[in-house]
């Protein structure tokens, strides 16, 4: 029976002297009610209603930004250091060929898993970076970033060096400064860019790439080098320790290849 009929009856039945019982005008009560408490029950209904929408929307949110995030890789990263009088050779992850000279420290992930393949360096090494174009590589080293999409190229960045030196030997790469991301320089093949440490700048000139890498042959390549410099090689190279008693044969130029 409706809720509204039976609240009808029984006041009927308390108050029959009261009420017109006639069908017509119980009608018109009964409708006359219903207008009442209906749209109060409606109201009262959606006021309920919306606060536990809501509360539910946050929950699935909430369970939905958790699932993604335990979605997420974390990032694992190996690091390979060589000592003086040592070469090694790595593959990453991506198939990418790394030799690294004596002296020289290298951090990459064990897998590639970001929109680039990014690695840390300082030292000098040789890349062979596998093509991949949706995935920039990017070695960071110093204040430079340099990135390829796939090439060869050499890196030298010890300590002691004055300049960040990059050669090309085929492809193409961009070399960035990590202090002014605006300035850059892009480098064809047989190409060298020289970035001062202490000035902050770059200059580019042209060379015979290949030789720039002939280290990891374990040869030897100077190009109007000081004997300073040749020393300071090849002590890197056999982990040894060469004393040069005259400063003025320090200054001494040499160019050549050895080995």
């Amino acid at each position: 029976m409706n809720s509204t009929k039976k609240f009808y009856e029984i006041i009927n039945q308390q108050n029959e002297k009261y009420i017109d019982s006639s069908d017509e005008k119980r009608d018109r009560i009964y409708s006359k009610i219903e207008k009442m408490v209906l749209p109060t029950k409606r109201k009262r209904h959606l006021n309920l209603l919306i606060p536990a929408v809501a509360a539910s929307f946050l929950i699935i949110l909430s369970i939905f930004s958790l699932v993604k995030l335990s979605k997420e890789p974390e990032t694992i990263y190996l690091e390979s250091t060589t000592p003086y009088g040592v070469r090694t050779k790595l593959i990453l992850a991506d198939s990418t060929v790394v030799f690294l000279n004596a002296g020289s420290y290298i951090k990459y992930p064990a897998k590639f898993v970001d929109k680039t393949r990014k690695i840390f360096f300082h030292g000098e090494a040789y890349f062979d970076v596998k093509k991949d174009p949706e995935h920039p590589f990017i070695v960071q080293t110093g204040d430079l970033s340099i990135k390829v999409l796939g090439t060869q190229f050499n890196v030298k960045n010890y300590q002691m060096d004055e300049n960040i030196e990059t050669t090309l030997i085929n492809g193409s790469v961009g070399v960035y400064s990590q202090n002014d991301t605006d300035f850059s320089l892009e480098l064809m093949a047989n190409e060298q860019a020289l970035y001062d440490k202490t000035k902050r700048d770059f200059r580019k000139r042209k060379v015979d790439a290949e030789l720039s890498a002939i280290w990891k042959d374990g040869k030897f390549y100077f190009d109007n080098e000081p004997l300073s410099k040749v020393v300071m090689t090849l002590e890197q190279n056999f982990n040894i320790k060469i004393k040069i008693h005259s400063k003025k044969l320090e200054n001494k130029i040499f160019s050549g290849l050895f080995g």
